[in-house]
């Protein structure tokens, strides 16, 4: 994978992101966002996922003025929060992702490089809503308002 993002585009959406990434868990996928960019579709979705929800946040490659160039397809799992801090640091600039050696990627913008550690993509999980995974309850209205009130 190899995506170039605006720094302002590439905030905003980890900014949504990290919101849902939980602060501990037993689970490390759940602390990573996916980001899987696509050439022939032109987009880049990143998603984060917690036991309750799951958010996916898209960009789309553009002719002119686009806030991502795709220069090769992709996928890799990062450490949400870190990748938000990370990215937070480049200010304006461009910032290239792209997937290195060793299950690494490398963060670029101007002369300043990092490298991330990626987890396996496959480890990734999205909630869903299962109907084995939910539950129902019915309330009769007066009974639900009555709950509501306390």
């Amino acid at each position: 994978m190899k995506a170039t993002f605006r720094s302002g585009e590439l905030v905003k959406m980890m900014r949504d992101l990290v919101r849902v990434v939980p602060s501990k868990s037993d689970n490390p996928a759940l602390l990573h966002v996916l980001i899987q960019a696509d050439k022939e579709q032109a987009r880049v979705d990143m998603i984060a996922s917690r036991e309750t929800m799951s958010v996916r946040r898209t960009l789309f490659e553009d002719a002119t003025d686009s806030p991502v160039t795709i220069e090769q397809s992709g996928t890799c799992f990062l450490p949400a929060k870190e990748l938000f801090e990370v990215v937070k640091k480049a200010e304006g600039a461009t910032v290239t992702l792209s997937e290195g050696k060793q299950k690494r990627t490398q963060i670029v913008f101007g002369k300043t490089k990092f490298e991330l550690a990626n987890l396996d993509p496959k480890l990734f999980t999205p909630y869903s809503e299962a109907e084995e995974n939910t539950t129902s309850v019915v309330l009769m209205a007066p009974e639900l308002h009555r709950l509501i009130r306390r």
